[in-house]
């Protein structure tokens, strides 16, 4: 079985604030570059809903990559709750995302 049976971090971590805002923010670029291996994995089959995931996992990483100016460590400004709320956003998104990709990987990878 996949790791559709762990928990995922966003739900044991605490809560989201300007103090944490990068940390997760890098958290979650790494989710989603895991998150490709899987998408090849479900690539290969004919289905209507694996172009609807791979639709979705590309607007994730237009907006992780669209966020990255905001949260690199190049960036001196300070963030503030807009960021805040974008990147709660982008960890919902992320998170129902992941739960769908384990769902269809288990479906569809599943013999017998």
């Amino acid at each position: 079985m996949v790791a559709a049976q762990q928990t995922t971090n966003a739900q044991r971590q605490e809560p989201l604030s300007l103090f944490n805002a990068r940390a997760r923010y890098f958290m979650i670029r790494s989710k989603l570059q895991e998150y490709e291996q899987y998408m090849n994995a479900v690539k290969q089959y004919d289905h209507p809903g694996v172009l609807d995931l791979a639709t979705w996992y590309a607007n994730l990483i237009v907006m992780s990559e669209a966020l990255l100016p905001t949260f690199s460590k190049k960036n001196n400004k300070a963030l503030n709750t807009k960021h805040l709320r974008g990147l709660s956003n982008l960890e919902l998104l992320t998170h129902d995302f992941q739960k769908t990709l384990y769902d269809c990987y288990n479906d569809l990878t599943q013999v017998g």
